[in-house]
């Protein structure tokens, strides 16, 4: 069938209906010519959050997807001051050197001479001189029959062995025309030394006479040079006559691209010799994984290794493990400087023989991630921290060998050599590097020469250097010696770029930094202004009609520039943008930063301003700009009440081990909610701007305020308070996922709710039934009027909700969801309780004298307690566990199934008899009862001594929650224990 794009609306939509799985949608888009997308799920309300999820953890697998949530419009992001820190006096600045360079003297000629002196590596020959002399003699001559090997014959006769046969060699005469082809290209540039010394012995061994010695660069049919020749004048292509040794000293093409000509021109070479009846021998410094099958069918190569047999040698498959010894080898040389031939042939030697022959020595050579200089090779400096990162992985063993050869090799040099080759390396040993190297003068050297820099600015080589030695260190030494000299110098060095607008690398200290580049003016007095979505500055007296936006805050400079560090997340890290920005003249203004919800901190020089990006709270009805600052609008029992958004202290600087995917959530509790973080060492630092919070306008006539709870309102009827707590949305998993204890009916699955709401701190007291129904105390336990009421049935809770709604017509009293209730009560928790594990009478009214598997006997106090008399959960609330159980909106089903649920709420179940559900356990019962998933039902007629019921204000709207438009399993089923029993 042919495929075409030329089907019409109609044809598409009478394929989709004819479609019903998703292969058969996939194939018809191949066919008619179109490819098939998923549906895209829009999902709810967004909200700006740079901290990680809401707590608890959830397995995202299991994450539920809000399918049927209503579409709306993404909140306007308002940036606020977060925070605000003044650390220096305008009056009181002096030098712009960090506190380690104060008092650091400039460079001498004397400090210019090498640490100490010594004879640097000398060169080490591939193999051996007298392997060599046996090889070359075979090599060089005819093979004229065989002859009776003596020495062979007295060694078996010796050993008592059995003559099968006598042993014999080869006749060898000397030849009489040899030809020796020496290929000097630049791939084989570290064996130059190794082929001309190799072309001396063979002078040696065999003589001028009938000897000839060509020395070509890759193309053995091109031009050549003849070794002996002083002038080296290039001469044309002579055939090789017939009947004559051939001895070539080349990577013929092996080491270079697969498809190369250089390899076609050898190919050539080779049939010519073939032709003459001629095989040559090849000696090249290559591996056997480099080797070329079909060129070993026409020539004798013998692999040039240290620990080489000098014998042909069969291909190694495994190409895999040779780029695993040549990455090993590039990450030995990731801390040095420059490297010449001598040290890498004497760093190769510690590593195993398979590790280190002259085929990796060549790639190493080869390598794109290397760069060639002219008498060493240097790592490129964008590629050193992934070497380095692996160098610090090595065995403490061998990184002290080499050490030890760079300190044999580079010591003698210059000065710097040296010494940055031992910054670099001290973050990154296993072994104390004092044992090795002065630390303190390689210190002391480079923070000398950051003086000197500072001294002599228009002197572009200290500058080239200064930077070319910055781009060669790892991360970690920047991050090590930044309040020593980096930072210093890595602004002395780019002091142009970053004046002109360059971002700062986030490894270097912003404030260092900023420090070299500055430039010293009057001072000034500037504002931050939010015009839609940019930050502009402009001088504060600057009317706002001319700015056209919000001021945010106003502060002073004394230098005509601040430094502005960018933090947002992507791919679930933190990531940092650092930039200086030149500050405006007078009367006129200038946009620093978009406005997409990351966070911006500022440095003048003398304070630190931290602005974020805030949308409207889950509880509130409303946020707001004044000229005060944000505010935000909530509305509880009919009144409105303002709170605004109060600027932290400072900053909490703190390391976080786990990366920012793994890390728990932070703080949502009115503070500490807001991060601004830098990548150091892999790992994400972060800042927290501590006391960043809501505070009501009015802290003292209120009834809404912040405790060390959160947010909290107190309903008050005929003298008698009732402080209800606000919970914020989130999602968490709902049932029994871990313990000895796991019934059928509490299923583990995760439950998002997607609204906010209030719920009582305590159940409903005796004093305040009585507040709002009159008339008589329905309680058995009522020695104290701030007993928890009892004896109440689900139908008597509808009743005095009623009734408190009709006394507060707009409060929306009502009772919580089932799923409200374990949110609430888990308090972003995962154990049994709210409290672990386990649970004393010290904690939970219950029956001590039962106790859950562990835990020990204790008190049983056969009664309820006065409410708020147990310690509370992590959220303010009181007695969720024991005391009395409590009613839930929800009509009782046996099981809730697995399946993810989003704002759960059963309204009928035809096989539950009418029962609603009952939570938290009580005073009779034992504390597996008490389990923050423990579940009962009862009648709603039913009055018992050990139920009662806890208020929720909120979303009244709430439905029954399908998942993914199928509507939860209603399996009917009794509790166990009606009327206040548990499921079992």
């Amino acid at each position: 069938m042919s495929i075409h794009t030329q089907t019409s609306r109609g044809d598409l939509l009478r394929w989709l209906q004819r479609c019903q799985t998703h292969d058969e949608k996939c194939l018809s888009a191949t066919i008619l010519g179109y490819e098939w997308c998923a549906p895209v799920t829009i999902s709810h309300e967004i909200d700006f959050k740079v901290s990680p999820p809401e707590p608890p953890q959830i397995n995202p697998d299991s994450v539920p997807t809000p399918a049927k949530l209503a579409l709306k419009r993404p909140q306007a992001l308002f940036y606020a001051l977060a925070s605000q820190e003044h650390y220096a006096d305008p009056q009181q600045l002096g030098d712009s050197l960090p506190p380690a360079l104060q008092g650091v003297e400039p460079l001498s000629d004397a400090d210019l001479q090498p640490f100490a002196s010594g004879e640097p590596l000398a060169h080490q020959a591939i193999v051996p001189e007298a392997r060599m002399r046996d090889f070359l003699r075979q090599s060089i001559s005819h093979s004229l029959g065989r002859r009776l090997d003596m020495p062979q014959l007295v060694k078996r006769i010796a050993r008592l062995q059995t003559l099968y046969h006598l042993p014999r060699k080869p006749r060898v005469l000397p030849a009489g025309r040899v030809y020796v082809v020496l290929d000097l290209n630049k791939r084989l540039l570290p064996f130059w030394l190794d082929a001309h010394r190799l072309c001396e012995s063979i002078v040696r061994q065999y003589g001028l006479n009938g000897l000839e010695i060509r020395v070509i660069d890759d193309d053995p049919l091109g031009e050549y040079w003849d070794w002996f020749d002083q002038q080296q004048l290039p001469k044309q292509w002579q055939a090789l006559t017939a009947q004559s040794v051939v001895f070539i000293v080349s990577d013929l093409g092996q080491l270079a691209e697969q498809h190369s000509p250089i390899r076609t021109r050898w190919d050539s070479f080779f049939r010519q010799l073939s032709r003459k009846n001629t095989t040559p021998v090849v000696l090249a410094p290559v591996s056997a994984a480099q080797q070329q099958p079909e060129r070993l069918k026409t020539i004798r190569q013998v692999l040039w290794n240290k620990h080489g047999k000098l014998k042909p040698e069969k291909i190694d498959p495994d190409i895999k493990a040779h780029a695993e010894h040549v990455r090993k080898v590039l990450a030995l040389l990731s801390i040095a400087v420059h490297v010449e031939p001598e040290l890498l042939r004497a760093l190769l030697r510690c590593l195993p023989a398979e590790q280190a022959d002259s085929g990796i020595e060549a790639a190493v050579y080869q390598h794109a991630d290397m760069q060639w200089g002219y008498t060493a090779i240097s790592m490129r400096p964008e590629k050193r921290a992934e070497y380095q990162a692996e160098f610090k992985q090595l065995d403490a063993g061998l990184q002290y060998q080499v050490l030890s050869l760079l300190k044999r090799q580079h010591i003698g040099q210059f000065p710097a050599i040296w010494a940055e080759e031992v910054i670099n390396a001290l973050p990154l040993v296993a072994f104390p590097l004092e044992q090795l190297a002065d630390v303190q003068q390689a210190e002391a050297f480079m923070q000398r020469f950051a003086k000197t820099l500072q001294s002599a600015q228009s002197d572009s080589g200290m500058t080239q250097f200064a930077r070319r030695h910055l781009n060669r260190l790892s991360g970690e030494a920047i991050c090590h010696y930044n309040d020593r000299y980096t930072s210093a110098l890595y602004g002395l060095a780019y002091r142009e770029q970053l004046r002109a607008g360059a971002p700062l690398p986030a490894e270097y200290d912003a404030a260092i930094v900023h420090e070299q580049i500055r430039e010293r003016t009057e001072l000034n007095r500037y504002g931050i202004w939010q015009v839609g979505e940019a930050l502009s500055i402009a001088y504060a007296d600057t009317r706002p009609v001319a700015i056209g936006g919000a001021k945010l805050a106003e502060f002073e400079a004394i230098h005509d520039s601040i430094m502005l560090c960018r933090s947002w997340v992507e791919n679930g890290r933190i990531r940092l943008d650092k930039q200086l920005l030149r500050l405006p003249v007078h009367g006129e203004s200038c946009i620093v930063a978009q406005l997409d919800g990351q966070i911006l901190d500022f440095d003048n020089g003398l304070a630190r301003m931290t602005f974020s990006a805030f949308t409207k709270p889950s509880w509130a009805d409303s946020i707001v700009r004044n000229t005060e600052g944000l505010s935000a609008n909530l509305r509880f029992a009919g009144n409105d009440y303002r709170f605004c958004l109060q600027a932290g202290d400072g900053f909490n600087h703190y390391i976080e081990l786990r990366r920012f995917t793994e890390a728990g959530p932070l703080p949502e509790k009115w503070g500490e909610r807001f991060i601004n973080s830098i990548l150091l060492n892999q790992e994400d630092r972060r800042t927290l701007l501590t006391q960043v919070r809501w505070e009501p306008e009015n802290t003292r006539s209120w009834p809404v305020g912040v405790d060390q709870y959160g947010l909290y309102a107190d309903l008050t009827v005929n003298d008698v308070t009732q402080r209800f707590r606000w919970i914020e949305p989130g999602s968490f998993m709902m049932g029994s996922g871990r313990g000895s204890i796991n019934y059928a009916s509490e299923a583990a699955h995760a439950v998002t709710l997607t609204k906010g709401f209030w719920l009582a701190d305590s159940a409903v007291t005796q004093a305040f039934w009585l507040a709002v129904m009159g008339g008589a105390n329905p309680s058995y336990f009522q020695d104290n009027q701030n007993n928890p009421v009892e004896q109440v049935s689900w139908d008597d809770a509808q009743s005095f909700i009623a009734s408190l709604n009709a006394l507060q017509p707009s409060l929306g009293a009502r009772l919580p969801s089932e799923a409200e209730w374990e949110l609430a009560c888990r308090a972003g928790t995962t154990a049994q309780f709210a409290f672990g594990d386990y649970i004393t009478p010290s904690q939970v009214n219950y029956d001590g004298r039962s106790q859950y598997v562990g835990g020990e006997e204790g008190l049983y106090r056969g009664k309820t307690v006065p409410v708020k008399s147990l310690p509370a959960n992590p959220w303010g609330l009181y007695e969720m566990h024991g005391n009395l159980w409590e009613w839930c909106e929800d009509v009782w089903q046996y099981d809730l199934g697995s399946v993810n649920a989003v704002d759960p709420l059963v309204e009928s179940n035809q096989d539950s008899d009418g029962r609603r559900v009952q939570r938290g356990g009580s005073w009779c019962d034992p504390d597996s009862h008490g389990r923050s998933a423990a579940r009962a039902g009862g009648r709603p007629g039913d009055r018992d001594l050990d139920v009662g019921f806890r208020l929720a204000i909120g979303h009244a709207e709430l439905k029954p929650g399908p998942v993914n438009g199928e509507v939860k399993s209603a399996n009917g089923g009794d509790s166990s224990k009606p009327g206040s029993g548990i499921a079992e």
